[in-house]
């Protein structure tokens, strides 16, 4: 079995790593252990993809135009396709009118004013009709589906309009994991002076800078606490960081930590009160489930922004990543509430583990063969 993992060009690169590397490089990983007979190519251009592959897995809906490159050679060369769709609606994340008035005409004034910050931010829109009407293409022409949650699947049949009963048979979904086995510990004393952090808990957030992460409600909803920040990620969007920079002078005790090796995120963890990540789209945030590995507690988005039934429930507190006052209560409430991370990290071991996304992915691609 030749598999090719087709994914956008910098997708190793230090400054643009995201969840779809984490995913691809796990998920190959576990793939080879449990049959070390496949033979698995990374490919970012979609010439090198020919008739030699049996299958073209393709990595993420949202980077459209390189997905939509290797999804029609793949069809031209009658190659099999698995998709990971990466997907979350996020139309609705900067609701105005629609937070009010829960009905179809607000939600269309609110998608337009969603869809403009698209352009004046110059970033990719993955709400246009362009990409709508991709999206339908890929459901429809993918051997299998691989959501990393039933949710996410649904949510995709809502945002296209489709029956998701009708392409339900094309779905195996492959649950997000992690993992600490690559941790490496540092000496307290040493990691502080080395990353220049305050010798008290903090409130932490990992992941890169940009305006979908919601690191500025953040700031904003802890204005009045007394208790550090810590943000740890690449600055993706300068624009956004100079607003929560600005901000974060007027709060003080306000800490940014370029890029770290994923080996060394855990010490973050280690000595933080809590991890947030009051995100508008996550399937279902990586960091969320390694902070509960590392014995770190966490606040994440709710339902409405990612699957916290499937991930989250009962073992993490949910809040509205566009309510201050959401944030502001949860990560309150999340400090005083006991957890016990041995049953924790059990149900994370048991079902959120890379060797069952490993498996899970092999079994999907035996099905399509």
């Amino acid at each position: 079995m030749k598999i090719a993992y087709c994914i956008r060009q910098d997708w190793d690169s230090p400054s643009n790593k995201g969840g779809d590397t984490t995913q691809l490089l796990k998920t190959m990983e576990n793939v080879l252990n449990y049959d070390n007979s496949v033979s698995i190519l990374v490919l970012t251009d979609p010439n090198l993809l020919d008739e030699s592959f049996d299958i073209a897995h393709i990595f993420n809906f949202a980077t459209l135009d390189i997905s939509k490159a290797f999804y029609e050679r793949a069809k031209s060369l009658g190659i099999k396709i698995a998709f990971s769709t990466i997907f979350w609606n996020y139309s609705y994340g900067y609701r105005l009118l629609g937070k009010h008035f829960d009905n179809n005409f607000f939600r269309t004034i609110d998608r337009y004013f969603f869809l403009s910050l698209g352009k004046i931010i110059n970033k990719p829109v993955v709400l246009s009709s362009k990409f709508k009407a991709q999206s339908i293409k890929f459901i429809k022409g993918a051997d299998v589906l691989l959501p990393n949650s039933i949710e996410e699947y649904y949510q995709l049949c809502h945002f296209t309009n489709l029956d998701p009963e009708k392409y339900i048979n094309k779905v195996s979904v492959v649950f997000n994991a992690a993992d600490v086995k690559n941790n490496v510990y540092i000496e307290k004393s040493e990691f502080l002076k080395k990353y220049d952090l305050p010798d008290k808990p903090y409130i932490l957030q990992v992941g890169r800078i940009q305006l979908i992460k919601g690191q500025l409600n953040v700031v904003k909803a802890l204005m009045d606490v007394d208790i550090p920040i810590v943000f740890v990620g690449f600055k993706a969007e300068q624009h956004y960081f100079q607003k929560i920079k600005e901000i974060s002078k007027k709060r003080g005790n306000v800490f940014f930590v370029d890029y770290v090796d994923n080996k060394e995120v855990c010490n973050f963890y280690k000595y933080a009160s809590l991890h947030v990540l009051a995100s508008l789209r996550e399937s279902p945030g990586l960091v969320s489930l390694e902070a509960l590995l590392n014995n770190c507690k966490v606040v994440t988005s709710n339902q409405k922004y990612l699957p916290f039934d499937t991930y989250f429930n009962k073992i993490a507190t949910a809040v509205d990543p566009v309510d201050i006052n959401s944030i502001k209560n949860g990560i309150l409430n999340e400090i005083k509430t006991e957890r016990n991370f041995d049953a924790i990290k059990n149900i994370i071991v048991s079902k959120f583990s890379w060797e069952k996304v490993g498996i899970d992915t092999y079994k999907a691609y035996k099905k399509i063969l």
